[in-house]
């Protein structure tokens, strides 16, 4: 038989029984009459503190369960009104009319499954410590609460961001190992350009080039994250002067910083010069000078370029010889010189000359060079109002080249591959004055003197 009595009336009951027990010394809760007296308590329960809250409310025990032979008188439990986080024991006890006693425990465990809350935090965007590769950061710590009072922040940060964008976690972990994370992007800016510098260079010219293969050597190059590139817009071949040559280095964050090398190529190569061939003038009758005279041009050759070819010669050839000194300058003020023989004799009777006596050609005395027995030159008329007519004889089958200058020496007609044994005509626009008719086949050379009237 079953009763369950209400609280109250089985609390003074208890204590009745126990004052009986205690003056009579026959009765305890360990001796019962009714032997038959169990109680069983309900099973244990487990449960999750409130939500925000670091204890359980409201837990529903349940009901044990009695066996006995007489009346029940109470059955009671310590079970508080609230449960705090881990395992509290509920003692019920039950006590019959006879006084018999029993008693069971049943256990509540209250666990924390709540996770904690921790704050969003804004994006860091900072620029890179002076000559490094990236920055540290100051970061501040997130808001972070939980419903046991006990949360532990931490993050996955590392002590130096390098330059770029790394997305770092925020954990808030509770005492209970419940945790809840939130991320914070932080960038890192590189705000610092590259450096270059490198020294100028100068150097003598190739021996026989109007420059120079020059080796520019290596720029010093710094960059606090790395160094991409480093390239220049130097030529293959720097000529003689100066270069200025562009340098640029790149980092891997593409900001690019110049600087400019100078390079100079000096020409110490003097040109070369070969003077015209030595030249005999024969002077005319009754002259004591030649005072025209086609001296001819000097070869110059130079590793740039020539500049100037002068020669010292006089206005005035007296008989005997004279010696030209030819000299040529190049850009660079480099000077050669060459000499050459000028000769003049006295008038002899004109055997010296080749001149036709036919009635068709003049008769005239003229000045010429020693005649080549291969190349002879006939001039009809001369001196001459309108036109000149040259015959050219020759032995030779080579083409003959003819050269016309003034009294200057500014090349007045030429023409080149004339056919040998022919005639030209020329003359017909010049002005009054003397000129020079130079024929050239292969190596022999003739010159005679034309005199045009107005």
């Amino acid at each position: 038989m079953k009763t369950v009595l209400p609280r109250t009336l089985s609390l003074l009951i208890f204590c009745f029984f126990l004052s009986v027990s205690a003056n009579a010394r026959f009765f305890s809760v360990k001796h019962s009459v009714n032997q038959s007296l169990t109680i069983t308590a309900p099973a244990n329960v487990m449960v999750n503190t409130d939500p925000f809250s670091n204890i359980a409310t409201n837990v529903v025990l349940g009901t044990p369960l009695i066996t006995d032979d007489i009346s029940i008188v109470s059955i009671t439990n310590n079970a508080p009104a609230s449960y705090p986080i881990g395992i509290t024991n509920i003692t019920w006890t039950v006590i019959d009319n006879a006084g018999n006693l029993a008693s069971a425990t049943q256990t509540v465990t209250v666990s924390d499954k709540e996770k904690p809350v921790i704050g969003r935090m804004g994006e860091i965007s900072v620029v890179n410590e002076t000559g490094k590769c990236g920055a540290t950061v100051a970061l501040f710590i997130p808001y972070a609460y939980d419903n046991s009072g006990v949360v532990t922040v931490t993050n996955n940060a590392p002590a130096f961001f390098t330059v770029g964008s790394v997305k770092i976690i925020w954990t808030a972990t509770d005492m209970y190992g419940n945790s809840d994370t939130s991320t914070q992007m932080i960038t890192v800016i590189d705000n610092e350009f590259p450096t270059i510098s490198i020294g100028n260079i100068q150097v003598l010219n190739d021996a026989g080039k109007c420059g120079a293969v020059v080796n520019l050597g290596t720029p010093k190059a710094f960059d606090n994250c790395g160094i991409a590139s480093v390239t220049n817009n130097a030529p293959s071949f720097f000529p003689v002067g100066i270069t200025l040559v562009k340098w640029v280095v790149r980092d891997i964050h593409n900001y690019t910083a110049t600087t400019t090398q100078t390079v100079t190529i000096t020409d110490t190569q003097k040109p070369t010069i070969t003077a015209p061939s030595s030249k005999t003038i024969t002077l005319l009758k009754g002259a004591t000078v030649a005072t025209t005279v086609n001296l001819g041009t000097p070869t110059t050759t130079d590793n740039c370029a020539v500049n100037s070819v002068t020669n010292n010669a006089p206005l005035n050839y007296p008989i005997g010889k004279t010696t030209v000194i030819w000299t040529v300058k190049d850009n660079s003020g480099n000077v050669a010189n060459a000499l050459q023989i000028v000769t003049v004799k006295a008038y002899t009777s004109g055997k010296n000359f080749s001149v036709s006596q036919s009635p068709a050609f003049t008769t005239k005395e003229i000045i010429l060079e020693e005649q080549s027995e291969k190349l002879l030159l006939f001039i009809a008329p001369n001196p001459s109002a309108a036109y000149f007519r040259l015959k050219m004889e020759s032995k030779c089958d080579l083409p003959i080249n003819l050269i016309v200058l003034d009294a200057t020496g500014r090349v007045m007609d030429a023409r080149s591959k004339l056919a040998a044994n022919s005639t030209v005509l020329i003359g017909q626009n010049y002005h009054a004055g003397t000129y020079f008719a130079e024929m050239i086949q292969g190596k022999q050379r003739t010159v005679v003197q034309l005199i045009k009237l107005k």
